[in-house]
């Protein structure tokens, strides 16, 4: 395994140890587990740039990092909002909880799976029938104060959706120069309102600009990915 892809691995450990850290917080008692959490989100938000520039400059490209490192980012990316929306009432936490495993399992199995399944079933049936699924599951989860979460996560599910159609009938579906500024403003409004949690109140006006910011960027860039799907499936169906 190259080094490209070693980061990308650790990502996903650095990832989970971030979430433990949210798991146990108890921000009303004390902020280090916050802040722990803070700085290994910010070293895992890091890794996301190191490693695609790392494979392109020593052409160290491979179908493994092709996969991983979408599916690190969708962890890195889906996983904070549930966790942090735990914290905003007493009924939240299982909310939480079971958005984060059912979207692990979704991008696990469109990850791995729609390669096979595309070839059985028209690639626009494939999008439509598992955005359905994902998108469906997420709304029975969710509650009211959760829509923003939902809005999100059915974003970078659809998107994984996509780009596995796209990759299974053979065309390439790299991530656009919008989707990046997506994930850049998504990484600055979970550090910002993880600042917020631990106590201090010097990047709130961050975090509010930032989490709308986020939130109009991630539907303008699904809207664009799901336009670009169309052109390159068209043929296909």
């Amino acid at each position: 395994m190259n080094w490209p892809n070693l980061i990308t691995v650790s990502r996903l450990f650095v990832t989970a140890g971030c979430f433990a850290c949210l798991v146990f917080a108890k921000p009303d008692v004390s902020p280090t587990l916050i802040w722990w959490a803070f700085w290994l989100f910010v070293f895992a938000a890091a890794t996301d740039f190191v490693d695609g520039w790392l494979a392109r400059r020593l052409h160290q490209v491979t179908q493994f990092g092709r996969i991983a490192d979408p599916f690190a980012d969708k962890i890195l990316v889906c996983g904070w909002m549930p966790e942090l929306l735990k914290f905003s009432g007493p009924d939240v936490p299982m909310f939480a909880t079971w958005v984060f495993i059912y979207i692990s399992v979704i991008m696990t199995v469109l990850r791995f799976c729609a390669g096979p399944v595309v070839h059985r079933f028209s690639p626009i049936g494939l999008l439509v029938i598992s955005a359905a699924v994902a998108i469906g599951g997420l709304f029975f989860l969710s509650g009211a104060s959760g829509w923003m979460v939902v809005v999100v996560i059915a974003r970078e599910l659809l998107v994984t959706t996509l780009r596995a159609a796209a990759e299974a009938a053979g065309h390439a579906f790299p991530a656009d120069q919008l989707g990046k500024w997506k994930m850049i403003a998504q990484c600055f409004a979970a550090g910002s309102l993880l600042t917020v949690l631990a106590g201090t109140d010097r990047f709130r006006l961050l975090a509010v600009v930032m989490v709308w910011l986020s939130l109009a960027l991630t539907v303008l860039s699904g809207v664009n990915y799901t336009l670009r799907a169309a052109r390159l499936l068209k043929g296909a169906v």
